[in-house]
């Protein structure tokens, strides 16, 4: 759970919207509309984080436990990753 993680640079645009996130892939010309823990993740996928960053962010914001916390950011991260908007290491 250590190794860091951030969004792709440079193909990636959002704006939040009433707590939702829209993002635009400008490589793809694809529109995805993300939930709010999404939107509450995003910030730390745009600086850089591990996946226990994402957790804890997780287990602050929601009634989650540290098992269900990391299962959520592993969720995302796979549809993430399935994008192409990971930069992996």
């Amino acid at each position: 759970m250590s190794d860091r993680l951030a969004l792709v640079r440079g193909r990636l645009v959002h704006r939040v919207v009433d707590g939702e996130l829209m993002i635009l892939d400008a490589a793809r010309d694809e529109y995805v509309r993300g939930n709010g823990s999404m939107a509450l993740l995003w910030p730390l996928l745009e600086r850089g984080c591990t996946l226990a960053d994402l957790a804890a962010e997780l287990r602050g914001s929601y009634d989650v436990d540290e098992a269900g916390a990391i299962d959520a950011a592993e969720e995302l991260l796979a549809d993430l990753r399935a994008r192409g908007w990971i930069d992996e290491p």
